[in-house]
């Protein structure tokens, strides 16, 4: 090892400094937040670098196979060597159990379990939203803590979303927490690109139903409206208009979701293919150099580019895939908010609905750690509204778009008469509905499986009268079904 120590950013510095103030004052389970493009790998190089120096032992829990090149390359900033250093608990990766730093994928540990007895003087989890809640995860918490690593091991978790969608919580298991450097500080050292966000338009998510068990919405319903053709051609049209020649990120919903993107933009003339978690990992590497290279212009992607994926020259992200996690939207933009030469911005394009119900990055302006509501995340992030003409996302303080010059009717000096004439005029384009017109929206609903407001909501959207109560009865099976009039 030699003794070329990079130098920190102040905020990484001060990441350490909390971290070790907290083990100073007896804590041994501690969760660190920071951003996406803070730097959290080198912190834990660091931490791994100091722990060398003193010959203690560190364990890193990793859960995904790209992310260990890239923690050997950040360890190798600190001059230390894979072969005298660094051992591994992966397939097709050599162990060396006498290592000081072991570094481990969650899918491994499962099948080889010597470290198990092994006393770690560090246990370091990466994406700790996702890893901590593994089979292994667990044990480390529930089971090695309070036996072999009782007495000796601290605990860091590190994460740039340290929020859950499902029922489980982070602070189960962490008990203290460090707060590093929010998206914004970064965009304003130029650590992070800065971006823009387009919200064109978005499926009607009333409809869709959620599983019970993952509280995210279910695949089938969601493959009903972003499998269109219609839905398709529209992210394609909005990529010609906003990013044409790019090179583009499609978050999609499945394999099938995923082909048909890509066909459907080779079709437009531009060159597109799609990766998935069963592609090869070779096949994934000429993928992503192609897109480097320029080669593709667009890779549809179906749970491989969102976490802990790094490729800088990615300038656009096309959201087709609506989701109810919080983490998972903010995680999907942050692959398009790395800085690379020659990349003025980030290109954010959003058919899925995400940006209203989750916001942008750039509202973040602080984590926390207990357990969140769906209506903390509205209040707290999701403060951004959309530009009327050029569709463009703003921060909900914007008076002016930056875009289009278009000037916010909330800005305005407007009185309740010009209020008036807009509503009347906006009542004047629309049409006037029928029973029929009515009953044509809730039987398609009622088809579909879709929550019945569903047509009640389309039905105001479209026509400028309202629905009428007895429209309601026997919508869906006549009136005499059963022999007396039904309300569905």
């Amino acid at each position: 090892m030699n003794n070329n120590e990079i130098t920190l950013y102040k905020d990484q510095d001060k990441i350490i400094q909390d971290i070790l103030q907290h083990i100073r004052a007896g804590e041994k389970t501690i969760l660190v937040a920071a951003a996406t493009g803070s730097g959290k790998t080198v912190v834990m190089a660091k931490i791994c670098y100091g722990n060398v120096k003193r010959n203690r032992k560190t364990l890193i829990v990793l859960d995904m196979n790209v992310l260990v090149d890239q923690t050997v390359k950040a360890l190798k900033l600190f001059g230390l060597s894979p072969e005298q250093h660094i051992g591994y608990i992966k397939a097709d990766k050599p162990e060396n159990r006498g290592a000081l730093i072991q570094i481990a994928s969650v899918q491994t540990m499962i099948r080889r379990d010597w470290w198990k007895c092994d006393v770690f003087d560090y246990i370091l989890f990466d994406e700790a939203h996702q890893t901590t809640f593994s089979k292994e995860g667990k044990f480390i918490f529930e089971e090695y803590m309070l036996s072999v690593g009782k007495d000796k091991t601290k605990i860091i978790g590190f994460t740039a979303t340290p929020y859950r969608l499902d029922k489980e919580d982070l602070n189960t298991y962490y008990k203290s927490y460090v707060c590093g450097s929010t998206p914004k500080a970064l965009q304003d050292q130029g650590r992070l690109a800065k971006m823009k966000y387009f919200a064109p338009s978005e499926p009607e998510r009333l409809g869709f139903k959620i599983n019970k068990n993952t509280l995210e919405f279910d695949n089938s319903q969601l493959l009903f409206a972003c499998n269109a053709p219609e839905f398709i051609n529209q992210a394609i049209k909005e990529y010609k208009k906003h990013a044409m020649g790019k090179k583009a990120i499609a978050f999609c919903i499945n394999i099938d979701h995923a082909q048909s993107v890509a066909s459907a933009f080779n079709r437009a003339g531009i060159s597109s293919d799609f990766i998935t978690a069963d592609t090869p990992e070779k096949e994934r590497e000429d993928l992503f150099k192609s897109l480097k290279a320029g080669n593709l212009k667009l890779l549809a992607n179906v749970g491989v580019i969102s976490t802990g994926f790094d490729l800088p020259e990615l300038e656009v992200g096309l959201l087709l895939r609506p989701t109810m996690s919080w983490g998972l939207h903010i995680q999907q933009v942050g692959r398009i908010m790395r800085t690379a030469e020659g990349k003025d911005h980030g290109i954010i394009i959003d058919l899925s609905g995400n940006i209203s119900k989750h916001g942008i990055p750039e509202t973040i302006d602080e984590y926390y750690l207990y357990k969140k509501t769906s209506k903390f995340f509205e209040k707290h992030y999701a403060k951004t509204k959309t530009c009327e003409d050029c569709k463009r996302v703003v921060h909900v303080s914007c008076r002016q778009c930056p875009e289009c010059g278009h000037i916010f009717s909330g800005d305005k000096n407007t009185d309740l008469v010009d209020l008036i004439s807009v509503d009347v005029a906006n009542l004047m384009k629309k049409k006037i509905g029928s029973k029929e017109d009515y009953l044509l929206l809730r039987r398609f609903a009622y088809k579909h499986k879709y929550d019945l407001r569903w047509a009640d909501i389309q039905f105001k959207r479209k026509y400028a009268n309202p629905v009428l109560d007895e429209w309601k009865k026997g919508a869906i099976f006549g009136e005499n079904f059963y022999g007396d009039a039904k309300r569905i």
